[in-house]
C-alpha cells in the first residue's frame, strides 16, 4: 500500500514523524514536497494520483506557494487526491496545542488561506471527508491507526453475515481443496476444477511457490477447508524444490493452526521422490497416475481422492461452521525469567519510559505477591499459549478459548449467541505471536492482515512491559476491528483505575484506550482480573468476532445490553 503524506514540514515535523511510525512496515510513504523542490511541483499530481491513500495534517500554517499557483503545496496534494478518488484521510490539530510561533502569523501572514482550508475539510460536504481532531502526536498515531485499520478493513471486506447475506469469509465450505502450482500444472488444475463445478464440497486453486504471498494464500485455503491437498507433479517439484524456506515455513506455520489438515497429491511421482523436498514434512500423501484424471476416469478418482480424505477427516454434517482466528499476545517462560532477574537492563531499553515501565511491572508484581501468586514460575510454559492468566492449577489460555467456544456453541435456540450465530458453530483457528516477531514467508504482513480482519486478541499485561515485546503489540493492537481483553490475576487491582488509564500508563498501546474510553467498544476489555469475568467476556465477544470477520458490527441493541442478554446463569 502507498501512502501520500502531505502536510506543511517545519511545523509538523513530530507528526509527521508519528505517523510514519504507525505505517512503518506496511507502507511505502511518500512525502510532501518542500519550498526548495519548486522544480518538482509540476510532477505533483503525478505522484498523488500513484498512491492508494492519502493522509494530510493541517495545523494553523497554509505553506509555500509555487509560482503562478494560487494554492499552496499541500491545497494542491488535496485536491489531486480528491480529483483521482483516492481515499482521503484529514487529522487538524487543535488551534489550542499550537504555539503562536507554528502559526501563519508568527510570520506576519494572514491567518485567511489556512482557516478557509481547514473549513473546507470540516464542512461536512460529502465529497469532503470527516476530519479527526488531535492535540498531540501520540493521538494523532491511534487516530491514524483506526482510520488505516478501517481502510484495509473495506478494501479486502467480504459480504456481510449479519445482514442477510449467508457468504462467510471464514466459513469452513469444503471437505477439501486441491491447489495446484499455476504455469506447470495448469491442465490437470482444470480437471479439478471441472469436478469441482459438480461438487460444491470440494475447491481447486493456485498457489505459487515463487511468490511472496504463497503463505497468505495457503493459509486462505486452509481456514475455508477441512483439508487442503497440494499437488506435486515431476514439473512442479523443481518450483517447490527451488523454494524450500518460504515453502517449509508456510506449510509449518499452516499445520500449527488448528484448522485445515494438509496432504500431497502426488501425480506421476512416488512418495520417494518428495523426500528432498519441502513437501516431505506434511506425511500424509496420496499417490495417482496422469490417466486417472484424463476424461470419464476422472470421477472415479475424485471418488477415491475424497474417501481417502474422509478416512482422516471426517466430514462436515449437518449445520456451517466458523473459524474464529485467536492470537495469544504473552511472555514465554524465558522472556519472564528475563523480567524478574535482568530488571535494570531490561527497562533501560524503554529510555525515558524506563521509571514509568520499571513502576508498573513492580507494582504488578507485588499485587500478585499480595494474593498469593508466585510470578512467573506459576503462569507460564515454553509456549505462549502454555500462559496461564490465574496462576497454577487454573486453565491455560488455551484451554479458556476453547471452553468457551463450546459453551458459545451449545446456547440453545433463541438466546443472543444463537440469533447472532444463526446455524453455525465457531472453530478456534490459532495464531502465534511469534509468526510477527520472527517473519518468515510473509508471517508478520499475514498476521497483521488477519487482526484487521477482526481476530481474537488475549493480552498478557506484563507482556506489555517487555520493550522487546512492545513495539510488535502496539502494532498487532492497532486494528479497530480485533476483540481485545488484556489480563493480570491482581485482585483487587494494585493501579488505580486512573493510572491505568492515564497518558503514561503501560495499557497505552495501538488503540486500547481510545476504543476503551472514547468509543467505549465492547470488544475491547481492559484490566479483567478473574475468571469469571474473563469467561463472561468471551461469551459476550466471540459472536461478535464472526460477525466483525464478515464486515458487520452485529446488532446495536444486543450489543449494548449485555447484562440482560448473557442471562442469570451467565457464564
Amino acid at each position: 500500500m502507498i501512502v501520500y503524506l502531505s502536510s506543511t514540514l517545519d511545523d509538523l515535523r513530530p507528526e509527521r514523524a508519528a505517523v510514519k511510525e504507525v505505517l512503518a512496515g506496511e507502507a511505502v510513504v511518500k512525502e510532501s514536497y518542500g519550498a526548495s523542490e519548486q522544480d518538482l511541483v509540476g510532477s505533483l499530481r503525478e505522484e498523488v494520483a500513484l498512491c492508494d491513500l492519502y493522509i494530510g495534517i493541517l495545523a494553523l500554517r497554509y505553506g509555500f506557494i509555487p509560482p503562478r499557483e494560487r494554492q499552496s503545496v499541500t491545497h494542491i496534494e488535496y485536491d489531486a487526491a480528491k480529483a483521482k478518488g483516492i481515499p482521503r484521510f484529514v487529522f487538524l490539530k487543535d488551534p489550542a496545542a499550537i504555539s503562536f510561533t507554528q502559526t501563519d502569523s508568527a510570520g506576519h501572514k494572514p491567518l485567511d488561506s489556512i482557516e478557509q482550508f481547514r473549513a473546507l475539510v470540516s464542512s461536512g460536504d460529502p465529497e469532503e471527508p470527516r476530519p479527526a481532531v488531535f492535540k498531540t502526536p501520540d493521538e494523532l498515531k491511534v487516530a491514524v491507526q483506526k482510520a488505516v485499520s478501517d481502510y484495509r478493513s473495506r478494501r479486502s471486506g467480504t459480504r456481510s453475515l449479519m445482514t442477510g447475506g449467508r457468504v462467510h469469509g471464514w466459513e469452513i465450505k469444503y471437505n477439501f481443496s486441491i491447489g495446484g502450482v499455476p504455469g506447470s500444472d495448469d491442465a490437470l488444475i482444470e480437471a479439478f476444477r471441472s469436478c469441482a463445478r459438480a461438487d460444491s464440497r470440494m475447491r481447486a486453486f493456485e498457489v505459487s511457490p515463487s511468490i511472496d504471498s504463497y503463505l497468505q494464500a495457503l493459509d486462505d485455503e486452509a481456514r475455508r477447508s477441512r483439508f487442503v491437498l497440494l499437488l506435486v507433479t515431476p514439473r512442479s517439484l523443481s518450483r517447490i524444490a527451488d523454494a524450500p524456506a518460504g515453502v517449509s515455513a508456510a506449510i509449518a506455520l499452516v499445520r500449527d493452526r488448528r484448522a485445515a489438515r494438509l496432504g500431497v497429491l502426488a501425480v506421476g511421482l512416488g512418495a520417494g521422490a518428495l523426500a528432498a523436498s519441502p513437501l516431505a514434512a506434511i506425511g500424509d500423501v496420496i499417490e495417482s497416475t496422469d490417466d486417472e484424471w484424463a476424461g470419464p476416469g476422472a470421477e472415479a478418482a475424485i471418488g477415491r481422492l475424497r474417501r481417502w480424505c474422509r478416512e482422516r477427516v471426517p466430514e462436515r454434517q449437518a449445520g456451517g461452521q466458523v473459524g474464529i482466528p485467536y492470537l495469544t499476545l504473552a511472555l514465554s517462560q524465558a522472556e519472564a525469567e528475563q523480567l524478574r532477574d535482568a530488571a535494570g537492563p531490561i527497562f533501560a531499553k524503554f529510555g525515558d519510559a524506563a521509571t514509568t515501565r520499571r513502576s508498573g511491572f513492580s507494582r504488578l508484581s507485588q499485587g500478585l505477591a499480595n494474593v498469593g501468586l508466585k510470578w512467573p514460575e506459576a503462569f507460564y510454559g515454553v509456549r505462549r499459549e502454555d500462559w496461564r492468566p490465574f496462576g497454577a492449577n487454573n486453565p491455560t489460555i488455551e484451554e479458556f478459548v476453547d471452553k468457551s467456544i463450546r459453551k458459545v456453541n451449545a446456547a440453545p435456540v433463541g438466546s443472543r449467541e444463537r440469533r447472532l450465530l444463526g446455524e453455525f458453530r465457531l472453530v478456534p483457528h490459532r495464531y502465534r505471536f511469534d509468526e510477527y516477531l520472527n517473519d518468515a514467508a510473509g508471517s508478520r504482513d499475514n498476521l497483521r492482515r488477519v487482526c484487521d480482519a477482526g481476530c481474537l486478541v488475549l493480552v498478557d499485561e506484563f507482556a506489555l512491559l517487555h520493550p522487546d515485546l512492545r513495539p510488535a503489540i502496539d502494532a498487532l493492537l492497532a486494528s479497530n476491528n480485533a476483540a481485545v481483553v488484556s489480563l493480570s490475576a491482581c485482585d483487587p487491582l494494585p493501579i488505580p483505575l486512573r493510572d491505568l488509564l492515564g497518558d503514561v500508563s503501560y495499557l497505552r498501546v495501538g488503540n486500547l484506550l481510545a476504543r476503551f474510553q472514547q468509543a467505549e467498544d465492547v470488544r475491547c476489555e481492559l484490566a479483567l482480573n478473574c475468571i469469571e469475568r474473563l469467561q463472561r467476556w468471551l461469551r459476550l465477544v466471540l459472536p461478535e468476532v464472526m460477525a466483525t470477520l464478515a464486515e458487520a458490527q452485529g446488532s446495536p441493541e444486543l450489543v449494548s445490553r449485555v447484562d440482560e442478554l448473557l442471562g442469570p446463569g451467565a457464564p
